[in-house]
């Protein structure tokens, strides 16, 4: 019961944390990335451990809430958070995770946030991750 309580706490203390980015970040406050990545690394690894002890669907709890926190920040400081490697590194992880359909990966859970998250990526991506066609 107890770890359930945690596991419910850390949820809607992301899912705040999300919606104050959502509706209070601006662009020019990009530099909060770096110390919100800081943050979500640990609670990332402490879910993977977690699942150890509980079912792996309440660690995916949490999971679900930080890869929400990725794609509003994605979405609030555009292509800005990408080119920080300590936001970007840790989500594309995080997103990999999501849509990875191995037995070890999150994919029957998280598929529909990582590709929300995916989605968001491309949205504000400056250049196309796609080569161009050329032209036969």
């Amino acid at each position: 019961m107890a770890i359930s309580t945690e596991l419910e706490s850390k949820r809607d203390m992301v899912h705040f944390i999300s919606n104050i980015m959502a509706r209070c970040c601006r662009r020019e406050h990009v530099g909060l990335v770096d110390s919100m990545s800081a943050a979500i690394v640990p609670m990332w690894s402490g879910a993977t451990m977690n699942a150890q002890d509980v079912e792996a669907n309440s660690a995916n709890i949490i999971r679900s809430g930080l890869l929400e926190l990725f794609k509003r920040t994605v979405e609030v400081f555009g292509s800005a958070a990408l080119d920080r490697p300590t936001f970007a590194d840790p989500m594309y992880l995080a997103l990999h995770y999501s849509l990875d359909d191995s037995p070890s990966g999150g994919a029957a859970f998280l598929l529909d946030d990582g590709l929300e998250l995916w989605l968001s990526i491309l949205h504000v991506s400056e250049t196309s991750p796609f080569p161009s066609p050329t032209s036969p």
